[in-house]
Formats: C-alpha cells, structure tokens, sequence
C-alpha cells in the first residue's frame, strides 16, 4: 500500500509541477538525474577554468576529424546535436519529451543516489530570453546569433539558454526524442539563470522498483535508448548480469 501511495503522488507531483509551468495540455520536456547533486549545467560548463578558446578548438577538431564519417551534418547545431550524443562537452544540455525517456537516464543507465527529474516549459523559457514563446527549430529558424561564429570570435554575447529543436540526424537523437537547450555565457544552472521555468520531482526511493518494472515492460532500455551495436551490447550486459 506504501509503494500504491507514493506512486500516486509522485505521478500527481508531476501533474501539479506541470500546471504551475503553464504546460498541463502542452509538451513538457524532462531530464532525469541519477544523482541528487547534479544541477542543469551542461558538461561543457562542469570543466574547471573552461575557456571559449577549448570550446572552438574542440568543435574545430571534431568537425576536422569526424568529416570522413558517414552522416556528418554540415551546420553547426546538427554538428553540436552529434558531438552531444558521443558525449564530446558541449553547452548543449538534454532533454526529452518522454517521460520514460527521463526516468530511464535517472534510473536505468547507471547507479543512482537521490535520483530526481526536472521539467521544463520550454516556450515560457524562450519567452522570457527572447522575441519568442515557441521552440527554435535549429535546421529551419533563423538564430538570432551564429554558433560557429560566436566561438570563432571567442565570444558569447548571449548570456542566457534557449530551447531548441535539432534536426534529428541520428538514431539516438530520434530514440530519445531529443531537444536542447543551449546555453550562453552565464555558467549558472537553467533554473536559476531564468526562474518559473523549470522545476524539480525527486523519486523516492520505494517507488523505484516499480518504476524500473514499467520502463522494462515498455521496452525503455538500453538497445532502444541507443539503437546500435553499443546499445546492445549495454543491454546484453544488464541481461546476464555481466
């Protein structure tokens, strides 16, 4: 009866958490964090001293390097959206759509300690930083700033994340039904750059057999949260235990 309760009210967190966003019939995205001291602060930013000049030299090396492979993109953001996914540091921060999605990356995907998920309102978010209230599609709008340009000058005029929706230009990005928020020169977490936008659920502990039960019979794991050999072998490892 305490886990039926706690599920309820965890689910019924969320639902609230959602109308106080302004999002209960709109798309929310989530993020999952399997640890209760992670912030939303993309790994470019968690490299101690981090410099714009590294931040250039990495996208340079890797649009260098990673040429030769098959479906590399040819803009910036779809460049970004592939580094993210190999996890080269980027200011580039996920998020998804799916509820499952999140709870997989909290719970799934490796140890947890804490976990706990945020949501955002991603239109309140571009609302508030820009001339804007709907989500930047990063392949057909028109970005008020050039990525590439912006890390070329080593500047970053832009102090504050957008929300915005990559191309989906890899498996992994379409299987975990990515988006991004990009962030500027301001370093601090998203929740505390921009307020009334983003708020936080913890997972209690009791609940998360449960939780692990409706991702493995809905299929959230490893071979569909990444659809190549890497996912499977992830998987076959967590199978039998290895």
């Amino acid at each position: 009866m305490e886990t039926e309760k706690a599920l309820k009210e965890f689910y019924e967190s969320i639902a609230k958490k959602r109308k106080r966003l302004g999002i209960s019939n709109d798309p929310a995205w989530f993020r999952g964090h399997s640890h209760g001291y992670y912030e939303l602060v993309p790994s470019l930013f968690r490299i101690k001293d981090v410099r714009l000049v590294d931040e250039k030299n990495i996208f340079n090396t890797f649009i260098t390097e990673g040429r030769a492979h098959v479906g590399m993109p040819t803009d910036p953001w779809g460049i970004l959206a592939i580094m993210q996914h190999y996890k080269v540091p980027t200011r580039l921060l996920d998020w998804t759509d799916s509820l499952h999605v999140a709870l997989f990356f909290a719970l799934k995907y490796t140890s947890y300690e804490k976990p706990h998920l945020w949501i955002l309102n991603p239109y309140r978010l571009n609302a508030k930083i820009s001339d804007t209230d709907r989500i930047i599609y990063g392949d057909m709008d028109e970005l008020k700033f050039n990525y590439y340009e912006q890390v070329k000058s080593e500047s970053w005029e832009r102090k504050t994340p957008v929300a915005i929706a990559p191309s989906w230009n890899s498996t992994r990005l379409t299987a975990q039904r990515g988006y991004f928020t990009v962030h500027g020169g301001d370093y601090s977490p998203v929740n505390k750059v921009v307020t009334n936008c983003a708020l936080k659920v913890e997972i209690p502990e009791v609940i998360i057999p449960r939780l692990l039960d409706e991702l493995e019979h809905s299929g959230t794991d490893e071979a569909r949260m990444f659809p190549d050999l890497e996912g499977l072998a992830l998987s076959i490892r967590r199978r039998f235990r290895l």
